[in-house]
């Protein structure tokens, strides 16, 4: 299948408002398009079939097409020349935002509780797809995958909004399922849990029936929907992480570095892969500084941000906005060409099989029942921060798709802030430690699941590790004090800071090898110690770090939130406490290269090769760590560029393995140096400027 294959996206990004006064969409060129296209070295292109404006770009006879286009079709005529060129097309279609509709149909807009229509967080007009709306939006994708003949449908913005929906239809549905009527915004509790599933399930339901559709209609048209479940999604816009791709052919995420970071273009795909569990996926780059803003990246941190995608096994989808006339900036597309020209050149090497070691647990129940969405991304951030710092393979497990096979990938997990569980979801991961796994956990684990749709305490985590939790500690500032003496040679003698108050914990079988130290104060307004944080002050009786041995395994518990401390604050004592740790398990990463985590890496297996890639995308890897805040897209992050890179020189790649038979640097084979270690080999890569691949040929094991 194509979509397997496809590697190398653009995406034209054309919401235009009919404004024919101001000539919008007028000048569109369909054949020069597809001649960029092709010089530029995509595969494929996402073309607008309607756009958010309620504007339809073909010929339909169920919307409105923008005037703009007066007799052309600009859908239909510039898919033809693209097919000529061999390129797929994937039509773009909105879904709950359609100004026209809106306008047309004021009643299906989304209500608040009080009867006011709109969401407060968006520009757009939101519509409710429980509403009629939901029949139109059938019909005109009935329209598009019958008469248009697309490659591929990428269906947007299915969203609900915050606080809502309180329409007719919605009240009456949610008291056809729960017996009771949707009143007030729920604030907690069980109302609130409710309305947060009634969400999710009739966006999910919504995404199975236009599948069904599409596919009864063409099976060959390869589906997707832009993707919302990924930590930094509020629950506003209704996806959980994994059932709002269950009916989806193909995975797709925007990882737009002015949005979430440096390390967007790392994150999204390793995200994105897990979610997938076999099926193509891709991430969305920017060419833009601010998303949409008619900037231009410098084209080394654009050639990067691209490379590192690709490199994490996605197709890189560069996202590009025409001028209002519908011109394209020309210019821009030639410099496209050396980059995806360079990702054609290697894409045989950018397949396979990841190298697998480590993954970070998604915990859906968590984000919706216990924690405060700021501090649940903050904590996943950190985890993966974490596991970028100590060079290990990273993946995602998630609570709502766990299975044995799945765990068994992994050397460890950690467990960020992993509050609710259900029993089975327990039941899989004390299985998995019982035969070897290792846990990493950090503040309250396992400590609550769902009873009535509520949390509920439970204790099947407590009970097979042997530890008691006694509630939280005093204060919102505390200290963490190593008292084992082989972690303090690793790790530092001095308290660490971690700005989290801590659970109180009690055992009886596992062994403390850090504690908490309590400040001096609790900082208020009337008492405060000093300019900022209050100092350490007194050691308690209260483990920071626990070893809880449980069969052939292991969960290391830390009481305090050090993963969402390490998400915000590079400190160096919690890397070199981690990679202690997992050193002393054995569980230290299988390959390591001797360079800082600016440096992105992955290892693709074929056969008896590794392919090994590295991207220097220095000056250095950020990723935020709380919420959209904002239509303008307002995370609490830094915005960064690049426009040079140091070249490194004699960077050593370290592998754990033994039987390694040669390397060489792609693509011109050049033989690369090896040097025997006791557990593997050392190879030294002459220079790194901005993209490198080294393939590892491995002797065939008896």
């Amino acid at each position: 299948m194509w979509i397997e294959q496809s590697r190398r996206r653009l995406f034209l990004d054309m919401h235009f408002p009919d404004w024919p006064q101001r000539q919008t969409a007028t000048h569109f060129e369909p054949e020069r398009i597809a001649r960029a296209v092709r010089d530029a070295r995509f595969d494929s292109v996402v073309l607008f079939a309607k756009c958010q404006y309620g504007n339809f770009y073909y010929d339909t006879r169920l919307g409105h097409k923008h005037s703009g286009l007066g007799e052309q079709d600009f859908f239909r005529e510039t898919a033809a020349h693209l097919q000529k060129e061999g390129i797929q097309v994937i039509a773009y279609y909105s879904v709950a935002w359609d100004e026209w509709q809106a306008k047309e149909n004021a009643h299906w807009r989304v209500q608040q509780a009080d009867g006011t229509t709109g969401t407060d967080e968006f520009r757009w007009s939101t519509l409710c797809l429980n509403t009629p709306y939901r029949q139109v939006v059938k019909a005109q994708l009935a329209e598009i995958a019958s008469e248009l003949h697309p490659d591929g449908i990428w269906v947007d913005m299915t969203i609900i909004g915050k606080d809502a929906c309180f329409c007719p239809a919605c009240r009456e549905k949610y008291e056809e399922r729960y017996g009771e009527e949707l009143a007030l915004p729920p604030k907690a509790g069980r109302a609130r849990n409710r309305f947060l599933q009634f969400r999710y399930d009739y966006i999910e339901q919504f995404y199975s029936e236009i599948y069904t559709l599409i596919h009864e209609i063409d099976p060959s048209i390869q589906v997707t929907n832009n993707y919302w479940g990924y930590p930094y999604s509020s629950y506003t816009m209704g996806s959980r992480a994994v059932g709002a791709l269950r009916c989806a052919d193909y995975v797709t995420g925007e990882a737009y570095t002015d949005w979430t970071g440096l390390s967007a273009p790392g994150f999204f795909p390793k995200w994105l892969r897990s979610v997938a569990d076999n099926r193509p996926y891709e991430a969305l780059i920017g060419r833009f500084i601010g998303t949409w803003d008619y900037t231009v990246k410098p084209p080394l941190q654009l050639a990067l941000e691209c490379y590192t995608a690709a490199i994490n096994g996605a197709c890189v989808t560069l996202d590009d906005e025409p001028f209002a006339d519908g011109g394209l900036d020309w210019p821009l597309y030639r410099e496209m060409g050396e980059i995806f020209g360079e990702i054609e050149k290697r894409q045989e090497w950018l397949q396979g099989t990841p190298l697998r070691h480590g993954a970070v647990f998604h915990s859906q129940l968590t984000k919706d029942y216990y924690l405060e969405e700021e501090a649940f991304i903050a904590s996943i951030a950190g985890a993966y921060r974490m596991m970028k710092e100590i060079q290990s393979p990273c993946e995602f497990l998630f609570d709502d798709a766990l299975t044995p096979e799945k765990l068994r990938r992994y050397r460890f997990v950690f467990l960020p802030q992993v509050a609710v569980m259900e029993p089975k979801t327990a039941a899989l991961l004390l299985e998995y430690v019982n035969e070897g796994g290792i846990l990493v956990a950090s503040g309250e684990t396992a400590a609550y699941t769902v009873r009535d749709e509520t949390p509920a305490r439970t204790n099947r985590f407590e009970e097979a590790f042997g530890y008691r939790c006694e509630g939280r500690g005093d204060y919102t500032i505390t200290y963490l004090l190593l008292t084992d003496p082989t972690l303090q040679k690793a790790a530092g003698e001095r308290p660490v800071t971690v700005r989290s108050p801590y659970i109180k914990v009690k055992t009886a079988g596992g062994k403390a090898l850090a504690h908490v130290t309590d400040p001096i104060c609790e900082t208020t307004k009337e008492h405060f110690f000093h300019n900022n944080l209050p100092a350490p002050y007194s050691q308690t009786d209260f483990p920071a770090l626990l070893e809880l041995p449980y069969g052939k395994g292991k969960m290391y518990l830390f009481t305090q939130d050090v993963f969402g401390q390490f998400a915000r604050y590079h400190q160096v004592e919690l890397k070199h406490l981690l990679q202690a740790l997992l050193a002393r398990e054995k569980r230290s990463s299988p390959i390591r290269f001797g360079c800082s985590s600016n440096v992105e890496t992955s290892v693709w297996q074929q056969g008896h090769s590794w392919f090994v890639h590295l991207v220097n995308i220095a000056p250095g890897m950020t990723l935020c760590t709380g919420n959209m805040d904002s239509f303008e897209a307002r995370y609490p992050r830094t915005f960064e560029y690049v426009d040079s890179v140091p070249v490194l020189h004699d960077l050593a790649i370290e592998v754990d393995r033994p039987g390694l038979k040669g390397a060489r640097q792609l693509p011109d084979g050049e033989p690369l140096p090896i040097r025997e270690t006791e557990t593997g080999s050392v190879i030294t890569l002459p220079r790194l400027t901005t993209w490198a691949t080294v393939e590892l040929l491995w002797k065939e094991r008896g």
